[in-house]
């Protein structure tokens, strides 16, 4: 017997063109809305939206009982209901839906206060008229809270149970003046070979949790349930691999043997002591036998959870490496049961030498900087032609967020399309912008930079880099070239004209023609300058009645169009006296 999605998929998939090729009016939300409501109940699928089978015959003949009203956020979770933080936005969905179009209106009794669910598009509701009603509602304190919702449709309604806690600690990452405190003399050296853990007693505090001690790991991070591998992923990490709490001042396979070593020193009166950890002229596994290292350190501190990154030297003497473009900065740990991350970089050159970071521990209200994705690629891209690629900054706190700055560093061939207003732009709670990146290249090959997003969160810094080419571009003017009615025996011409938009010469190979139509004159190749065109005379000379068409091919060195077609159409005819 096969089982699950892999199965799922291509039944949903055909059931939807069916229901398609008997209306083709039917948009996407009528196809899903038909096929979510005609389904069988079922008990094996109790935990699903709908639980229920899909029903082919159903879908298709629609019949008035067709009915679904299902919770998708917040899914409730049990007696003690799911785990919220306190003043975190949540936003109630509720399917609401008769055969295929949306049912309602939805309300949700919290309390004595009664909120209306919208299906109007307007956010936080995504889509207008999907039958997915939505509204946005923040916890006013901590507690157990009861959300009924109902449709008023036919009065169907549900309740899901919300646990509303203090949030822990989060951390936002921001610039501080640079300081460093030698330890390579005073410190306890660990002795270190690479891929090493050391246990150090020491009574920090991370993400709200307090610890009896910290593991420090040979390749630049510290943790304190968890032992990161010398493959340094983006924050948060994949859950598959199962990585936990993790410090990274410089994640990256570093290898202390073959250079100096990592030392730790503790400072301070009891109660008040701090934590200082040095990874000490380390270089790097990939460069070995250099060993030209890198200096930093973590310092952490008993009566507060916040933790400063000091960078004395980034360089390892090699710019595929240096000032962390394959390392990842940042800090993660568990929020509740779920993974939460503050990325600096990853990836990415961010740092430099005689650098300082301080990641700030927020409790309850505060924004959160959060920049996907986690790097930005724009392939290859003709030399005086751009490409715009987007990147979105979310916040995901509680209070809103201002983004103050936005900055490229590095190539002079990146640019920002977005410009930010007067002080700044805000972000609500839950929200994001969209900022776009220009990448107009002038020169062959790669070209690296950096954006450093700065905001009321703390900053961000992301890895940019794409590559200028030199190739043609081939464009023909106008789509097929009909001939119309030309007397057996007779020749019509018609004219095509095309032309080189890109960098280097467009050479024309071959072009595949077949009679009655031809190319009089010189047969390729042809060779078009940039910015050049050139006009080819085609000929018709219908040799008996009837119609006629070819798909023309022009073969060219247009890396991204080596073929074009251009059809060809045309008719014969005899003219009677």
């Amino acid at each position: 017997i096969w089982l699950g999605t892999s199965m799922a998929t291509p039944h949903v998939t055909g059931l939807a063109a069916l229901l398609k090729a008997q209306d083709q009016t039917r948009d996407w939300k009528a196809i899903r809305n038909l096929i979510l409501s005609t389904g069988d109940a079922s008990s094996s699928l109790h935990d699903t939206v709908t639980g229920k089978r899909i029903n082919a015959e159903r879908a298709l003949t629609a019949p008035s009982d067709a009915r679904l009203f299902a919770v998708l956020n917040p899914a409730d979770s049990g007696m003690t209901g799911k785990l919220y933080a306190l003043y975190s936005p949540i936003d109630i969905e509720v399917h609401d839906i008769s055969v295929a179009d949306p049912a309602g209106p939805v309300t949700c009794t919290i309390n004595n206060t009664v909120i209306n669910l919208l299906d109007d598009g307007i956010f936080p509701d995504k889509v207008a008229g999907d039958g997915v009603f939505t509204a946005r509602w923040t916890p006013p304190r901590v507690g157990e809270f009861s959300l009924v919702v109902q449709s008023g449709f036919d009065g169907q309604n549900t309740a899901v149970n919300v646990s509303v806690w203090p949030m822990p600690p989060r951390y936002t990452i921001s610039e501080i003046p640079h300081s460093f405190n030698d330890i390579s003399t005073t410190g306890w050296r660990l002795y270190m070979e690479d891929e090493d853990i050391r246990f150090i007693p020491f009574p920090a505090t991370v993400y709200g949790w307090p610890s009896s001690g910290l593991y420090v790991n040979d390749n630049g991070n510290v943790s304190v349930d968890t032992w990161p591998d010398w493959e340094n992923w983006p924050l948060p990490t994949n859950p598959l691999i199962g990585y936990g709490n993790v410090i990274a001042p410089f994640w990256d396979d570093l290898d202390p043997p073959s250079g100096d070593d990592v030392y730790v020193e503790i400072q301070g009166p009891l109660g008040n002591q701090t934590l200082t950890i040095q990874w000490n002229d380390v270089p790097h596994w990939n460069l070995w036998p250099s060993t030209n290292g890198i200096t930093f350190q973590a310092i952490f501190h008993e009566n507060n959870p916040d933790i400063e990154f000091r960078y004395q030297d980034v360089e390892f003497g090699d710019l595929s490496y240096d000032s962390a473009r394959s390392a990842t900065v940042g800090i993660q740990g568990f929020v509740g049961s779920e993974l939460n991350a503050t990325q600096f970089s990853y990836n990415t050159p961010s740092l430099k030498n005689n650098y300082s970071l301080q990641l700030t521990a927020s409790e309850l209200a505060y924004p959160l900087l959060s920049v996907e994705p986690d790097y930005l690629y724009f392939g290859y891209v003709l030399k005086t032609k751009s490409n715009d690629q987007p990147v979105y900054v979310y916040n995901k706190g509680n209070i809103p967020l201002t983004l103050t700055s936005l900055a490229i560093n590095g190539s002079s061939e990146y640019t920002l399309v977005t410009k930010l207003p007067y002080g700044g732009l805000q972000i609500p709670a839950g929200e994001y912008r969209k900022v776009i990146v220009r990448y107009r290249p002038v020169n062959d090959g790669v070209d690296y930079a950096s954006l450093m997003v700065r905001s009321t969160a703390g900053i961000c810094a992301l890895s940019v880099y794409g590559a200028g080419m030199s190739a043609a571009d081939i464009d023909l003017s106008g789509g097929m070239i009909n001939f119309g009615e030309v007397t057996v025996g007779d020749s019509y011409e018609q004219e095509v004209t095309i032309r080189n938009n890109g960098n280097a010469g467009l050479r024309i190979d071959n072009i595949d023609v077949q009679p009655p139509f031809s190319i009089p004159g010189a047969l390729p190749p042809y060779i078009v300058a940039p910015g050049s065109s050139i006009t080819l005379t085609l000929s018709f000379s219908p040799e008996s009645e009837g119609s006629f068409s070819y798909p023309m091919a022009i073969f060219s060195n247009d890396p991204d169009e080596p073929a074009v077609v251009v059809p060809l159409a045309g008719s014969g005819s005899t003219l009677w006296p």
